[in-house]
C-alpha cells in the first residue's frame, strides 16, 4: 500500500489544542502524584528501597497477568469489542478485576516474603504501597498522556499526517477524534482516580505485609490473601460498572467510599501479627 497525506477536515484545530492542554494537565497531575509519593516514601522509610520494590511488584504483576487476560479475552469475545453491559462485557470486566486482585496481591506477598523481607512495619509498608501506586500512575496515566501530547502536536503541525501509510490512516483518524474530546475536567477526574488508587495500594500493601509477617506457611498465607484480593477486585468493579451505570463523577464517589471501607477493614483487623487477623474458614 502507498503512503497518503491524511487530512482531518471534520476536526477543529481548537478542539485538538484544547485536548493537548487537557493531556498536559493530566501529565502534570501524574508527575505531582509521583513526586509526592517519592517525597513521602523517603521521609517515612528513610530510603526509597521500599518504594522501588513497590514499583517492581506492579510491573511483575502485570507481566504475569497479561497472558491470562489475553487468553480470557480471546476465549470470550475473540477479536470483537463487546457492547458495554453485555454479558460478554461483564465477564471480561469481572475477569479483569479479579485477575488484578489475584496477580497484584499475589505479587505483593511474593515480594514481601522474599526480596522485601525488610519491609515489616508501617512506615516502609506505606512507602511500598506508594511505589506500587506511583508506578501504576506512570504507566497508565503519565506515559499515555505524554504520547497523546506528542501525537496531537504532530497532527496540528502536519508532521504526523504527511506521507502516512494508507493502512494506518483510519487508526490515526480515530486517535485524532479521541484527542479532540479530551477535556481538563476528564483529566482532573483521572488524577483524582489515581490518588484514590494510590491510597488503596497503601492500604492493601499494609494488609498483605501483615499477612506475610503472620506467616503460617504458604497455604495459610494464600487463604488470608482472599481478603485483599476481594477488596481489590471489588473496588475495580465498582469503578468500571459504576462509570457505565451512573457516570464517572458518581463512580469516583463510589470508589472513594470503597477505599474508605477498605481502610476501615484494615483498621479494625487485629494489629498484632501473632493474633488472629480474621476468622479462617
Amino acid at each position: 500500500m502507498g503512503a497518503v497525506a491524511v487530512m482531518f477536515p471534520e476536526l477543529d484545530p481548537v478542539a485538538l489544542e484544547t485536548g493537548r492542554v487537557a493531556f498536559a494537565v493530566m501529565a502534570l497531575g501524574a508527575v505531582a502524584l509521583i513526586a509526592a509519593s517519592l517525597v513521602v516514601a523517603r521521609r517515612l522509610a528513610g530510603t526509597l528501597a521500599p518504594w522501588a520494590w513497590g514499583g517492581v511488584t506492579f510491573v511483575l504483576s502485570q507481566l504475569l497477568r497479561a497472558p491470562f487476560l489475553a487468553v480470557v479475552t480471546g476465549a470470550v469475545v475473540g477479536g470483537s469489542q463487546p457492547a458495554a453491559m453485555s454479558p460478554a462485557w461483564i465477564v471480561l470486566v469481572t475477569a479483569a478485576s479479579l485477575s488484578a486482585g489475584i496477580f497484584e496481591e499475589g505479587s505483593r506477598a511474593l515480594i514481601l516474603a522474599t526480596a522485601g523481607r525488610r519491609i515489616r512495619c508501617t512506615e516502609p509498608g506505606v512507602a511500598y504501597g506508594l511505589g506500587h501506586g506511583a508506578t501504576e500512575a506512570l504507566l497508565i496515566v503519565l506515559a499515555p498522556a505524554v504520547a497523546a501530547i506528542v501525537l496531537v502536536g504532530g497532527i496540528l503541525d502536519g508532521s504526523l499526517t504527511a506521507n502516512v501509510p494508507a493502512e494506518t490512516a483510519a487508526s490515526l483518524d480515530q486517535a485524532a477524534t479521541l484527542f479532540a474530546t479530551q477535556t481538563v475536567g476528564i483529566s482532573l477526574i483521572a488524577i483524582v482516580e489515581r490518588a484514590l488508587a494510590m491510597a488503596l495500594h497503601v492500604i492493601l500493601a499494609l494488609l498483605v505485609m501483615r499477612i506475610v509477617v503472620r506467616g503460617g506457611g504458604r497455604n495459610a498465607i494464600a487463604r488470608r490473601l482472599a481478603l485483599p484480593i476481594a477488596i481489590h477486585a471489588s473496588v475495580n468493579l465498582v469503578a468500571v460498572i459504576g462509570a457505565q451505570l451512573f457516570g464517572v463523577l458518581v463512580a469516583e464517589g463510589l470508589v472513594a467510599l470503597a477505599v474508605a471501607n477498605a481502610a476501615r477493614i484494615y483498621w479494625f483487623l487485629p494489629k498484632d501479627p501473632a493474633s488472629r487477623e480474621f476468622a479462617e474458614t
